[in-house]
């Protein structure tokens, strides 16, 4: 048996403008329907990723600092690369 995903006819190649345009519309009128809830999840979650950056999360700052004293000492001046 042979299955057939395309069952409106021949297969094209080509998308026109108009028809992105026509799906993206139809794609946002769906989205526009659950504005209310969609809405209320980004402000609890906004709300969550603030209260845990402001209360929860301390500020820690680690850093390390090594030197080393150069000696004067006579030769060139790759000689202290050597050692």
């Amino acid at each position: 048996m042979q299955d057939n995903l395309n069952t409106n006819g021949p297969i094209q190649d080509e998308v026109s403008v108009k028809e992105i345009v026509a799906r993206m519309r139809v794609k946002l009128v769906f989205l526009w329907g659950y504005k209310v809830s969609l809405s209320l999840i980004t402000v609890l979650c906004a709300a969550i990723g603030f209260g845990y950056a402001h209360f929860e999360k301390s500020i820690t700052y680690t850093s390390h600092l090594t030197f080393a004293v150069e000696e004067k000492s006579g030769g060139s001046a790759f000689s202290g690369l050597a050692s």
